[in-house]
């Protein structure tokens, strides 16, 4: 399982619909020499980040680059780091945004309910994008989000990027026809159970997510969306 920080670059020129608990972002990569549209959004460094946590423990750390940005530290365990309740620490030595240390605990995977999948079936889930997409799952709980995330290339210089967060604690959630429709056929989105934390240090509002795939009902499988 897999864990990322700080990994959306967001100077590239995008445009951005919010729909309910998602987002869709539609950036454009370049049009040989044409004038673009203006770059939206900064980064504001934090100093170095370090983190820590999991049984054995795992760490790493990863300090801004020079226009405050940070290369996000991809990094896989065995199976045996994390698995449901250890606990782990995200620190900042401070920046532009002030020093501050975030407790997280791994979530216990959420179980995908429904739509239903078979007892050592595939976790990835074909769905039209020609209609709103429903799914329920188990173990949410409310300090936790349920975190999808997908993108795919419009054309040559543009990308298309979902991101959503749902509610844990709910148990469901739809996603709308009018998000799915604009992204390409073939995408793969993925679908994470995420331990979430919010601190505020000095005037930003830092939020943090250790996240894990939920998993198909005989724990086999990781789930994934696959749009058509």
């Amino acid at each position: 399982m897999s864990y990322v920080v700080l990994g959306l670059d967001l100077r590239m020129p995008c445009t951005v619909t919010v729909v309910g608990d998602c987002k869709i972002s539609e950036c454009t990569l370049g049009d040989g020499g044409a004038i673009e549209p203006p770059l939206v959004g900064a980064y504001a460094s934090a100093g170095t980040i370090t983190f820590r946590g999991g049984n054995p423990e795992t760490s790493f750390t990863a300090d801004p680059k020079a226009d405050g940005s940070y290369d996000a530290p991809h990094f896989t365990s065995n199976g045996r780091a994390f698995a449901g309740g250890e606990s782990a620490t995200l620190s900042a030595t401070g920046g532009a945004v002030p020093a501050f240390t975030q407790a997280l605990t791994y979530p216990l995977l959420f179980i995908l309910e429904q739509p239903a999948i078979a007892d050592g079936g595939s976790g990835t889930l074909t769905v039209p994008r020609t209609q709103d997409f429903t799914f329920a799952w188990s173990r949410g709980t409310a300090d936790a989000d349920v975190v999808l995330q997908g993108s795919s290339g419009a054309s040559p210089a543009t990308s298309v990027s979902l991101l959503c967060r749902f509610a844990a604690a709910t148990g469901s959630a739809t996603l709308p026809r009018s998000l799915l429709t604009r992204m390409n056929a073939g995408t793969t989105i993925l679908v994470f159970s995420a331990g979430k934390v919010t601190t505020q240090a000095g005037p930003y509002t830092v939020t943090t997510y250790l996240a894990g795939e939920m998993l198909t009902p005989s724990k086999t499988a990781a789930v994934s969306l696959l749009l058509q």
